[in-house]
């Protein structure tokens, strides 16, 4: 008769907030095995029992959970994260299966992959997600079962995925946690510390929002306005939602203005070397317009003379939330005494 362990509590962490997993297991066997402590797929971070199945396991279908696992992986928006199968017996002949949540993403069968595409693993069975997105992040698990039906392989790994949100300096944030449900009662959190909350029909701010004059909590989207802000408001901020520890968060990076920059120059008779600089400070970026097209990234443009004395050329110096611009060149300030000979 096939085993199902008891439900089980486990205590957890993600980006350090502690939270609680309320988990069952659902197995299936061909054979009926005992169950005993060391749970194959729980292996990071977590205490409390843990279990193990063995023999002729045909597959765990894994009905969780409550509240959410501590991440042993994280990764940005747009990354490319490999989800490691942490197996090196796997063979082309074993049946490789790969799930997130309960939604197999990769199936693979007597050599032919069936759910997925070849591209979608690496050649030791690790999971390749490309540009990563906030919707991928979740319980990521990976089988290997052999041609007998022997499981020979169960790891589970929990993916985070933290949005990057930029604010200047001085001015205001919109930290958005995407509430999918209506709002009942919202957490927000920098790290491990809380700073706004909505509870019982009251909002209530803590630390850098204590006044209410800094921070601004709309109960119903969720969405915390941080007004005012400071370098050393840098950092990941979460939102528990009806209880819910996520597993997604957003990274808030304040930025400076951009200067205006300026251009230099180095020309011969038919050819100029335009080099761009400007205060140089986090994720900012040179680019050239040509007339009023962007034609060049970086801080150097070369300029070959082409005859058409209005065409101007102008260095675009920005960062995710500010943009100056230098003053045009055109080819007679770049070329000049040269058009009438």
């Amino acid at each position: 008769m096939p085993m199902q362990p008891p439900f089980q509590t486990f205590s957890s962490s993600f980006f350090g907030v502690e939270s609680s997993i309320f988990c069952s297991i659902n197995i299936h066997q061909d054979r009926g095995r005992a169950c005993s402590p060391d749970l194959f797929g729980f292996t990071n971070g977590l205490s409390g029992p843990r279990w193990h199945f063995h023999h002729h396991l045909h597959h765990a279908d894994f009905l969780l959970c409550q509240a959410q696992q501590q991440c042993d992986l994280t990764a940005l928006v747009g990354d490319k994260v490999t989800v490691p199968l942490g197996y090196s017996g796997a063979t082309e002949d074993n049946q490789l299966i790969w799930k997130r949540g309960n939604l197999t993403i990769f199936y693979r069968v007597d050599k032919r992959v069936r759910t997925g595409k070849l591209g979608d693993v690496t050649s030791d069975g690790s999971l390749i997600l490309r540009r990563v997105t906030m919707d991928q992040s979740g319980l990521y698990s990976a089988q290997v079962i052999d041609r007998t039906g022997l499981m020979r392989h169960n790891r589970v790994q929990t993916l985070c995925v933290a949005e990057t949100v930029y604010g200047l300096l001085g001015a205001e944030a919109e930290l958005d946690p995407g509430a999918n449900e209506k709002i009942k009662e919202i957490i927000w959190k920098k790290s491990n510390t809380k700073i706004s909350e909505w509870k019982r029909d009251k909002v209530v701010y803590y630390g850098r929002c204590e006044t209410g004059e800094q921070c601004d909590l709309n109960n119903s989207t969720g969405v915390l306005v941080m007004k005012g802000l400071k370098a050393e408001d840098e950092g990941r901020y979460l939102a528990e939602i009806n209880g819910k520890t996520p597993l997604t968060g957003l990274d808030l990076i304040p930025l400076k203005p951009v200067s205006k920059p300026s251009v230099t120059t180095s020309c011969s008779w038919t050819q100029c070397i335009l080099t761009c600089v400007g205060e140089e400070t986090k994720h900012t970026k040179y680019s050239w317009k040509e007339n009023n097209e962007t034609v060049k990234e970086g801080n150097t443009l070369t300029v070959e003379k082409s005859g058409e004395q209005s065409k101007s050329y102008t260095c675009v110096f920005s960062n995710p939330k500010s943009e100056e611009h230098s003053d045009p060149l055109t080819e007679m300030d770049l070329f000049p005494g040269q058009w009438f000979i």
